[in-house]
């Protein structure tokens, strides 16, 4: 068997060159097409973003119609974005949000002996299929877990690590949760605002950005937030829940 592609950033990862779509292409070489967008969209902002966000609006456009507007609002961001204004976005959003960390097992554990348990076995499937990640980057983190499932070829891993791991933190990341799982392990479900940890000072303009840039007002409306949203729709698409799955909405915990 030939050994999985390996990618150590996501900017590696095209996806054009996962798969060309061609009618009547199989549901995994789509999957694949799919991770591999999302892995470029949900990381750090370098490079071009259009064509991951072409790849994405098309199969929605069959996939997941209902995904098709809030990925719509996203491609309207980042066409009105300076690419620093994108760092900045997504810094403001991801890294110092304390509600919208864009790490799977933080999102699901806590800082937890469970989450570190989860961290050994990624690796564990990540060395197994021979792929590799920059040795700064922790295995967790979602655009490194979406990296992943499009370089792997085995349909029961992608659908285990969407479905058991993947899906529960983007529930978590836009507001859906799960009325059978409370909070991750150890975490304080005490009120914050939106984009501030307690006691952090942020950096000189984070604040103003967070403050009075996009979806200040409405954090729901934050591009990346709709971006999120609109890749839940879409993976859920690809890798339907059972009907037991019950779901209410609500802020994120």
């Amino acid at each position: 068997m030939e050994p999985i592609a390996v990618a150590t950033t996501t900017d590696e990862i095209h996806p054009d060159q996962v798969m060309s779509h061609q009618p009547g292409s199989s549901p995994g070489a789509e999957q694949a097409r799919l991770y591999a967008s999302l892995a470029v969209l949900l990381d750090y902002p370098h490079g071009d973003l259009n064509s991951s966000l072409a790849t994405c609006r098309a199969l929605a456009a069959t996939m997941a119609p209902e995904a098709s507007d809030d990925l719509g609002t996203f491609d309207a961001f980042v066409r009105a974005s300076t690419s620093g204004q994108l760092e900045e976005a997504y810094t403001a959003f991801f890294d110092l949000n304390p509600v919208c960390s864009p790490y799977v097992g933080h999102l699901l554990f806590g800082e937890s002996y469970k989450r570190s348990a989860f961290l050994v076995e990624l690796n564990e499937h990540y060395r197994s299929h021979r792929f590799e990640i920059d040795g700064a980057e922790i295995a967790d983190r979602l655009s490194v877990m979406l990296a992943f499932m499009a370089a792997c070829d085995d349909d029961e891993e992608r659908r285990s690590m969407t479905v058991e791991a993947v899906l529960p933190a983007l529930d978590r990341l836009t507001g859906v949760v799960d009325d059978r799982v409370g909070p991750p392990s150890g975490e304080d479900t005490s009120p914050q605002l939106e984009g501030h940890s307690e006691g952090e000072v942020l950096a000189p303009g984070f604040l103003l950005g967070l403050t009075e840039g996009p979806g200040a007002s409405d954090p729901d409306e934050h591009p990346y937030r709709r971006l999120l949203r609109g890749s839940r729709l879409l993976l859920e698409a690809a890798w339907p829940r059972g009907d037991d799955h019950v779901q209410s909405e609500g802020a994120p915990r």
